[in-house]
């Protein structure tokens, strides 16, 4: 009787994990758009991949930031994504970013700034 209730209670422990894990695809191309102080609107395309469990990006903008520079510390949790990219001379922009569906939202801070994004996938 206890290895049955043992079981039973195993059982619900991992369907409830399985329902609280976020499965959500965020590979693909987003697009969107930032305003970047003394620069004006900036086009943001950001490449997403997955290998062996691993997300990883690369980044490019219209402003000249990055040129399919890679996403450092790049992270998926809870529906939110983080991560970093060198824009030289010592600094980092970082990124903090909300997944809902097809669409991210937030912010980048650094090199001096900080602005709003929005971004949509596009793949």
């Amino acid at each position: 009787m206890k290895k049955l209730v043992l079981l039973i209670l195993a059982v619900s422990v991992l369907m409830m994990a399985s329902l609280t894990a976020d499965d959500t695809d965020i590979t693909g191309v987003w697009i969107g758009e930032t305003y970047v102080p003394e620069y004006g609107m900036d086009q943001i395309t950001l490449k997403i991949t997955k290998e062996e469990g691993t997300y990883s990006g690369e980044l490019t903008d219209t402003a000249g930031y990055a040129a399919d520079t890679p996403c450092e510390d790049f992270k998926y949790e809870e529906g939110k994504v983080t991560f970093r990219f060198y824009i030289g001379q010592g600094e980092y922009v970082y990124f903090n970013l909300t997944v809902e569906g097809d669409k991210m939202t937030g912010y980048w801070d650094g090199g001096g700034g900080t602005g709003d994004v929005t971004l949509e996938k596009k793949e």
